[in-house]
C-alpha cells in the first residue's frame, strides 16, 4: 500500500470506476433493470427467464430486490439508522423465504438461479 500514494488519486478512481462499470454486465438485477428503459417486449435481450415468465412477474421481482437495495443504501447512509443495517442485511434471508408467498417455485427457480443452472435446464 506505500506504493499507492504515488498514483495520482483520478487513476486510482477512474480503476475502481471501470471495474464498478464492467461488473454490471452479467449481473441478474442490472439485467433486469434495463430492462425497464426498452418499450417494446419484441426487443428484450433473449434470456431465458424472459422466455419462461411473463414479463409483469420479472418486473415485479425486480421492484421487490430494487426497493431492498434502497432501504439498504438508506440505513446504510443515514448515521442514525446506519446501526441497523447488519439487522436489515440478515433480514434479507428472510424476506427471501418470504417470496414464496408472491411467486410460486417454478418463477423463483428461473428469477433467482444462477445463469449457468439455467443453462443446465434446457
Amino acid at each position: 500500500a506505500p506504493v499507492l500514494k504515488f498514483l495520482p488519486r483520478s487513476v486510482l478512481q477512474g480503476v475502481f470506476f471501470y471495474m464498478g462499470i464492467a461488473s454490471l454486465t452479467g449481473n441478474n438485477l442490472f439485467d433486469r433493470l434495463f430492462l425497464w428503459l426498452i418499450w417494446e417486449p419484441k426487443n428484450y435481450p433473449q434470456y431465458s427467464y424472459i422466455q419462461h415468465l411473463p414479463i409483469k412477474r420479472v418486473h415485479l421481482y425486480t421492484f421487490v430486490q430494487l426497493i431492498c437495495l434502497a432501504i439498504l443504501h438508506g440505513l446504510k447512509e443515514i448515521k442514525e439508522t446506519s446501526v441497523v443495517f447488519p439487522f436489515f442485511m440478515a433480514s434479507l434471508a428472510l424476506i427471501r423465504k418470504a417470496l414464496v408467498y408472491i411467486f410460486s417455485p417454478e418463477e423463483l427457480k428461473w428469477l433467482d438461479s444462477y445463469p449457468e443452472d439455467e443453462e443446465e435446464e434446457m
